[in-house]
């Protein structure tokens, strides 16, 4: 297997050790040089760099320090030498101080520095505490801005500065968070939006008077981000903290159905709340979008992570809502099975993208809080210097210890495969990295996909319509076999080989993939609707239509044509009969599509209707 800890050892044996830089001796390895590196030195070389905001300096004296100190090990010693460092105070200080610097960049902090008046006392703090600065890089995101996030951390610092480190993750959480404006209703609070003072006062005062059914000190900032995120302003999380109090953690998805289901909400649409409070919701009802909405605000109130989530099944759109444990992440509460809602999506409060409930799973997993997890973490940032340094070979060999440590660190991963694209790894070499992967992330069928598409990119020949062809077989097979109800991650693998084969010119062979997958695939509506359309447009582009409709309709009639009487189900078949309908026009059959469309209006009828009789 890759990454033994012994083929680890090995490599970094021949590569550095960092013994003459910390004093760290062992059997074998080179004396220090000099004298050994404090956290007080390095306290005093940081607030110098701080007083005079010469950050670049700065950043080149810990980069070179670590560097160029760094002594071959000879044997095995190489192992223990990394172990040790690894375990060292002010070792790990300057790598993650080093890290940080790359992540804000130099430029960005001197900036800062001359136009926030406490961010000095604030880096002060910041520079000089290890947790501090692995916490932000474990936490932060691309999409986020350190301009904002830092001044805003600084801000939220300054108000618990004798206690900083006791709220640290709540204050970053919320730094993340609001480095975008978090928007409100401005029929619940005129300002349109909630500042991150605000919302921090929020959780810290009701924190520190136990009125909430966590604890928030022992919530990573990973987790709070799903917390301190409500869309609502703090009258509202005041009124659930008050009004909402029965439930117990463990059980909170019963407050998805403390909302009583409303039908009449359907008719009347917007008019059948006046302000859309939590209160008003609990006293009139609502359709499940109010139920999740209600469940996962209360939630949040009371310091519970939670995630309103919106997926598609067979009788259209739905929302339900998923929590937060003691120990796990519930994600089923109102997700109703018969269903078939294959994946759920809300919105990352750091990113503002569309992320899937599966891949949360994973995000959250609890080898992310070990100490094992930080360590690999400190290997990775270690790698990536040596690398940008031009050191290849030693940057590979912490890597590959790195990954024999912490298997499932995806951080380190995604650099290591930056690394075999920068050197240019040949493809054997790739095909047993993504295998090796593959096995880590075996229970995670999202990350296992992530991986074929690296696959895909990497060994597989993209001018050979025979290889992707036989790719696309392999991975679909494996999919089928490992989560087969995960329709949605088959779909994606799809459009990623029909991708390949249509800048090789396989028309012919992306044909026959839509029709098969249709016929396959397309008993589930969003995979039916999705797959039509994507198989309808390039069919057309191709003059190819007449088969493509004929399969379109002949599923259709196979998989939603049965007579039902359920409002939402007979809603959703008259949308994808105007779906057809809209096919047809677009070949000018207009005869055709007149005749959906007729379908589709008597079987919207009937379904108000029925709703009308079930009231």
């Amino acid at each position: 297997m890759l990454f033994r800890r012994s083929r680890a050892a090995g490599r970094c044996a021949r590569g550095l050790c960092l013994a003459g830089l910390f004093a760290v001796t062992q059997a074998g390895a080179a004396p220090p040089a000099g004298p050994p590196l404090t956290r007080a030195e390095l306290a005093r070389v940081t607030a110098g760099a701080i007083a005079s905001g010469e950050f670049a300096k700065h950043l080149e004296f810990l980069d070179n320090l670590i560097l160029n100190t760094c002594k071959p090990a000879p044997g095995a010693a190489g192992i223990t030498a990394w172990e040790r460092v690894l375990a060292d105070e002010a070792a790990t200080l300057a790598i993650a101080q080093s890290a940080v610097l790359h992540q804000v960049t130099p430029d960005t902090l001197a900036a800062l520095v001359k136009v926030e008046t406490n961010l000095p006392a604030f880096l002060g703090w910041f520079l000089g505490e290890r947790d501090a600065l692995e916490t932000y890089l474990k936490t932060i995101k691309p999409q986020n801005e350190p301009a904002r996030v830092l001044p805003l951390w600084c801000a939220l610092w300054g108000k618990d500065r004798a206690d900083g480190a006791r709220y640290l993750n709540l204050a970053l959480a919320c730094a993340v968070v609001f480095d975008k404006p978090l928007r409100v209703s401005r029929d619940l609070d005129p300002r349109g939006a909630v500042d991150a003072g605000e919302r921090y006062d929020y959780y810290r005062n009701a924190d520190k008077q136990n009125q909430l059914k966590t604890d928030l000190t022992k919530l990573p900032a990973s987790e709070l981000i799903w917390v301190v995120d409500a869309p609502v302003p703090t009258s509202e999380l005041t009124w659930a903290l008050t009004n909402v109090r029965r439930l117990v953690r463990d059980h909170w998805g019963r407050a998805y159905f403390m909302v009583e289901y409303k039908m009449a909400k359907i008719a009347q649409g917007g008019q059948f709340y006046e302000h859309y409070t939590l209160a008003e919701i609990l006293q009139k009802g609502g359709v499940c979008a109010d139920q999740a909405y209600f469940a996962s605000m209360t939630a949040k109130a009371h310091g519970i992570p939670a995630i309103m989530l919106l997926g598609e099944g067979q009788r259209g759109g739905h929302a339900w809502f998923a929590f937060k444990t003691t120990t796990k992440w519930n994600m089923k509460n109102g997700r109703y099975p018969n269903d078939q809602y294959v994946a759920g999506y809300t919105t990352d409060p750091q990113t503002r993208l569309w992320l899937k409930d599966h891949l949360l799973n994973f995000l959250t997993d609890s080898q992310r809080q070990t100490q094992e997890y930080g360590k690999v973490s400190r290997l990775t940032w270690l790698a990536g210097l040596l690398l940008a340094r031009g050191q290849q070979a030693e940057a590979g060999a912490l890597y590959e210890l790195a990954l024999a440590s912490g298997p499932r660190h995806m951080a380190a991963w995604a650099a290591y495969f930056d690394y075999l694209k920068q050197t240019e790894a040949p493809r054997e070499r790739w095909k047993t990295v993504v295998q090796t992967a593959r096995f880590n992330f075996r229970d995670y069928p999202d990350m296992l996909t992530r991986l074929d598409k690296l696959e895909t990119e990497t060994v597989l020949d993209a001018d050979n319509v025979d290889a992707i062809l036989k790719s696309l077989r392999n991975q679909v097979r494996k999919l089928e076999v490992r989560s087969k109800e995960r329709s949605d991650l088959i779909i994606e693998t799809l459009e990623r080989h029909i991708k390949l084969l249509r800048a090789a010119d396989g028309t012919t062979a992306v044909l026959t993939i839509y029709d098969k997958a249709l016929r396959e695939f397309g008993d589930e509506v969003p995979v039916y609707e999705g797959l039509s359309v994507r198989y309808f447009k390039y069919a057309q582009e191709h003059k190819a239509q007449k088969k493509a409709l004929d399969t379109i309709e002949a599923v259709f009639r196979k998989n939603f044509s049965a007579t039902t009487r359920d409002f939402f189900e007979m809603n959703t078949h008259a949308r994808l009969m105007n779906r057809i309908a809209s096919f047809y026009q677009a070949d000018g059959q207009a005869q055709k599509a007149a005749a959906y469309q007729k379908k589709a209006a008597d079987l919207e009828k009937r379904a108000t209707v029925t709703h009308k009789n079930d009231r």
